[in-house]
């Protein structure tokens, strides 16, 4: 049994379900993260054996967890004696510098696995990320073995080279920028063109924006309806393995504001509005 954060991201649950694992719910702030007092109860109740979250620029809420309550959930982790799987992929591009601080930086008895990956931050295309272990690398090890072998050298020496040129860090702080003022300007179109009482997240990193619209929508409709339009939504519901937050969407702002995107924002509100009057 895994406790994760929720909304999950659904890669990370479509995993578990893989390798016969059950995903734990718990519920999650959008500003502060994962609830330490019903994930306490939760361990008091259940038998969970890892905790697997993504603390920094969460994907789909964007949250940055407090350090306060990271260093509370390691010693609740340690109290419990269960291991926790951080994600951190999206820890470079906080908005904010210095970059938040992981759970595995005040780790001091090897409990937290620290994965991360370039995949967000330089190019999809390259696959490539790493782990820290921890305590666990003889498992991790087995795992890496007769899941895909070995990793293809040359992107990893072409990261290698950009890094020790100096490149990866101002390359970063421009992403940092874009995605920020991407940000403002999603939230903009979004409270212009979706209907009155939608709530949006107000991320603080990476280039995911969360919406919730009325109690009762349903986004799955949302995105039968916008399929002839050539406009797609990440639904709700795939971010739960309950099949919750049906009200609700995943937008994405990573490529930079267009006429283009800002009339794809347009048809989603229109399309809500023609959705909520065609049920009154």
């Amino acid at each position: 049994l895994v406790a994760v954060d929720s909304p999950s991201f659904f890669g990370a649950m479509q995993t578990l379900k893989g390798v016969g694992m059950k995903a734990l719910e718990i519920p999650t702030d959008p500003l502060t993260g994962i609830s330490l007092e019903a994930l306490e109860l939760a361990l008091e109740q259940w038998p969970i054996k890892v905790i697997q979250l993504t603390p920094n620029c969460n994907n789909p809420l964007g949250y940055v967890m407090p350090e306060a309550r990271k260093r509370a959930l390691l010693t609740l982790a340690q109290r419990f004696d269960v291991a926790i799987i951080e994600d951190d992929v999206y820890g470079d591009l906080a908005y904010n510098y210095p970059r938040p601080r992981t759970i595995k930086s005040f780790d001091e008895d090897g409990r937290v696995l620290l994965c991360s990956s370039f995949s967000k931050t330089l190019a999809p295309g390259l696959r490539i990320g790493w782990v820290a272990p921890g305590r666990y690398l003889e498992q991790v090890l087995h795992m890496k073995y007769i899941g895909t072998g070995s990793s293809a050298p040359q992107p990893q020496l072409a990261i290698a080279d950009f890094i020790e040129g100096g490149h990866y860090e101002p390359h970063v702080r421009r992403m940092r920028t874009q995605y920020q003022r991407s940000r403002d300007q999603m939230i903009d179109w979004v409270m212009r063109y979706f209907p009155e009482g939608t709530r949006a997240s107000r991320p603080q990193g990476g280039f995911m924006l969360w919406v919730e619209l009325a109690e009762g929508f349903d986004t799955l409709r949302l995105n039968r309806a916008l399929l002839d339009k050539g406009v797609q939504i990440a639904v709700g519901s795939i971010f739960s393995a309950s099949g919750k937050y049906r009200n609700c969407m995943r937008m994405n702002f990573a490529a930079k504001p267009s006429r283009e995107i800002e009339n794809a924002v347009r048809i989603v509100g229109e399309t809500i509005a023609l959705l909520n009057a065609q049920t009154d």
